[in-house]
């Protein structure tokens, strides 16, 4: 297991990813944000997760389903 943060990047087979975002999107008033990243894949492809982070991508990947 690697801990990433933002800013950070490293290679996956023959993908390079960049770590984006920090903390999952505020649901709830009663909970503070948790940790989350997105991931930037050869620079093309961004997962954000659930932090809602904006990335400069040609594509973008969005979450299916949430609490």
């Amino acid at each position: 297991m690697h801990v990433v943060r933002a800013g950070d990047s490293f290679s996956v087979a023959v993908f390079e990813v960049s770590v984006a975002g920090d903390k999952h999107n505020f649901s709830y008033p009663d909970a503070n944000p948790v940790d989350n990243v997105g991931f930037l894949i050869d620079g093309e492809v961004f997962h954000p997760g659930d932090a809602l982070t904006g990335v400069d991508a040609p594509t973008l990947l969005l979450p299916g389903q949430a609490p």
